[in-house]
């Protein structure tokens, strides 16, 4: 795999100020170090992380049109977001806690499943020529090979309820970044309850 340890670390600013009534607000940062490899069966965890506690968290109970997170298996990236979000600290609570909520999971079978389902759906989902062509120049500019491409695959189906403890105990130690468009009222309340975001007002 490429090497990114001597790329230089960008952090943006905690929030950017827009005229809005909904927030936009993400968190992420480096889940894996350079020169640790990632498995296939964190793609089925993120993907459990999405449809289940994110969903719940930030879209049942939170009213955001949509909670999700997105882990990059290149460069070790893992990120939080939430979409047309009503909330900001409450959001950026619920992003860091839920790797105690992945510790304290008794993971069903079935659910599980779905899980691994979902995640080789994301690998087999039907492309446009333009998507494969972008698919083949990224893999070619990352050094994704077919064998490594394989092995991911039979990661995900061998996904196994210790890949999520394991997934958990990273997730703890994850170090997160805030990035949020919000209004400017919505960025006050929030640093009023100790967010400590910087601001940077755009409009």
């Amino acid at each position: 795999p490429p090497d990114w340890s001597g790329l230089k670390k960008v952090v943006a600013p905690g929030a950017f100020v827009v005229p809005t009534q909904v927030n936009y607000v993400a968190a992420g940062g480096s889940l894996y170090a350079p020169g640790e490899f990632p498995t296939g069966a964190d793609s089925v965890v993120k993907r459990f992380l999405s449809l289940d506690y994110l969903w719940n968290r930030v879209r049942v109970q939170g009213g955001a049109y949509g909670g999700s997170c997105q882990f990059n298996p290149v460069s070790g990236t893992f990120v939080f977001s939430s979409y047309r979000d009503p909330n900001l600290e409450d959001t950026l609570t619920a992003y860091s806690e839920a790797a105690a909520w992945m510790k304290a999971l008794d993971v069903e079978p079935a659910e599980l499943t779905k899980a691994v389902v979902a995640a080789i759906g994301d690998l087999d989902g039907p492309s446009t020529p333009d998507q494969k062509g972008s698919k083949s120049l990224r893999h070619f500019l990352d050094g994704t090979t077919d064998e490594a491409r394989q092995k991911h695959r039979d990661e995900v189906l061998a996904a196994t309820p210790a890949d999520f403890r394991r997934f958990a105990d990273r997730l703890a130690a994850l170090k997160t970044t805030p990035a949020v468009f919000a209004s400017a009222a919505a960025v006050e309340a929030a640093n009023a309850k100790g967010a400590n975001l910087a601001v940077t007002k755009l409009l």
